[in-house]
């Protein structure tokens, strides 16, 4: 199952940060937030060891320049794009990060973004050690428009634009009724959450309710190839992927000795999974009743994890701990659970959760008498309190 963890960070560390935990096969949010501001990022890691991080970049700080060009000089001036566009710019290119986001029909399209802003983001995210793999205008993930349509997505006070395959940007509502009389009047406007009075004052408006706008931007992350991390802020790899390039080797080489006898025993660890599922799914009926976001999903994917593991001391273990804890869930009805992760090396249950005070957390940790409690760090938002619980036992 592959998930993504999307972060949608602002301009500067002050500025609150959106996120969100989605899913392409369910097309489903498992979970969101949002944090305060760019300290709070190391909460998202335990969100961010299982899943691919995908960064958003404020279209307030990302502008899009375009040229034309044939393929020949396409080729050629791959490394100097700056000099290229040097008279398109308001600022020196030698502190701009320039790079290539579409070339299409014989039109070069590039984004600029300041290098100091793309230094500020990428030590945010080193100082809260999350591994990036993909980082996107946050306007190039709206839904791509229909000819002499602009769609807009209400978010963080002001509008996400995109007006064609690499046309786009970011207009506060203050400023939205001035650039909006630069595009032609007879354009039809697809507005995704709130319409304000500029927008439908005498324009042909299409209206969507959206109560996640971040999740409109997830839909699309799967169809966008637009990376930022180009240059000198390329992905590398690391030294813990090279040292697994020779592992998997190995482990290619045990699966092929060991694939007769592994297909000689499929029956009766497909039979044991069966069981483990039923059991696995009448614990979590049990034990969070409606207070599972999505529940269907969390036990497909909670038994997806063990049932690709093969290992019926790990199931069963799991399954011990869940039962011992049910009755303790029972007694906070008001905590919200909404993902679960177990850790098969430590022994871990790892839950993201949110009650309506820390004094919830508080009476939790207490009221777990067999295994041990820790809580991570706590936020507040929306009059709900946010954090982890990790669950393992009595050393």
């Amino acid at each position: 199952m592959r998930e993504r963890l999307l972060i949608h960070l602002g301009s500067d560390e002050h500025q609150p940060i959106d996120w969100l935990c989605w899913t392409d096969d369910e097309q489903q949010v498992v979970a969101s937030g949002v944090l305060k501001n760019a300290e709070e990022l190391v909460q998202l890691q335990p969100l961010a060891q299982t899943r691919q991080v995908i960064v958003l970049l404020p279209g307030s700080e990302i502008a899009l320049q375009q040229l034309a060009l044939n393929r020949a000089q396409y080729n050629k001036v791959q490394n100097s794009l700056g000099f290229l566009f040097e008279e398109q710019l308001a600022a020196d290119p030698q502190t701009l990060h320039i790079c290539s986001v579409d070339y299409s029909d014989g039109l070069l399209t590039v984004a600029v973004v300041d290098k100091s802003l793309m230094q500020r983001w990428q030590q945010w995210l080193t100082d809260a050690e999350l591994e990036t793999t993909q980082w996107i205008p946050d306007f190039l993930l709206l839904p791509n428009p229909q000819p002499e349509q602009l769609v807009l997505l209400h978010c963080r006070g002001g509008y996400l634009l995109r007006g064609g395959k690499m046309g786009g940007g970011w207009l506060d509502e203050s400023w939205l009724s001035d650039g909006l009389d630069l595009f032609d009047p007879e354009r039809q406007y697809r507005v995704l959450g709130d319409v304000s009075s500029e927008v439908a004052g005498g324009r042909e408006v299409d209206e969507l309710n959206v109560e996640l706008p971040l999740m409109v931007l997830a839909e699309q992350v799967k169809f966008c190839p637009v990376n930022m991390l180009q240059g000198d802020y390329r992905v590398r790899q690391s030294g813990r992927f090279k040292q697994a390039r020779y592992l998997i080797g190995a482990a290619i080489f045990c699966l092929s000795v060991t694939a007769a006898n592994y297909f000689a025993q499929a029956w009766q660890v497909n039979h044991q999974l069966d069981q483990t599922q039923q059991q696995l799914a009448k614990i979590y009926q049990q034990t969070f009743h409606q207070n599972v976001p999505n529940e269907p999903y969390l036990v497909r994917r909670a038994f997806y994890q063990l049932g690709a593991k093969n290992n019926q001391q790990t199931r069963g273990d799991l399954l011990t701990m869940l039962r011992s804890l049910t009755p303790v869930f029972k007694q906070f009805p008001t905590m919200q659970y909404q993902s679960l992760s177990y850790e098969q090396s430590s022994g871990k249950l790892v839950f993201q959760v949110s009650a309506p005070d820390f004094a919830t957390f508080e009476a939790f940790r207490k009221a777990v008498k067999s295994f041990a409690v820790q809580t991570g760090a706590l936020s507040r938002h929306d009059h709900q309190v946010v954090g982890t619980l990790t669950i393992k036992e009595r050393s």
